[in-house]
């Protein structure tokens, strides 16, 4: 899924839970993989969804249509 859809994604992670072994390499990789989020409890979760997963998704979804809205710069061959 990572490779193929430039979508922001943000992983969450219980606290204490060990995360997947792939993920520092994927944040590295991939400028769309946000910082995993961790949580204590499902209330503390569904608290804080907004401001920590689904507004940085969102912010970063922005930016990334902006940068794939940019031209593609070209220059003639004979300019070097």
């Amino acid at each position: 899924m990572v490779p193929n859809y430039m979508v922001p994604l943000v992983p969450i992670l219980a606290e204490g839970q060990p995360h997947f072994s792939m993920f520092v390499a994927l944040q590295k990789k991939y400028e769309w993989i946000l910082p995993v989020r961790s949580y204590k409890s499902i209330n503390e979760l569904l608290e804080n969804m907004d401001k920590a997963i689904i507004k940085p998704a969102v912010e970063a979804a922005t930016i990334f249509i902006k940068k794939r809205a940019e031209e593609l710069s070209v220059l003639p061959v004979n300019s070097f």
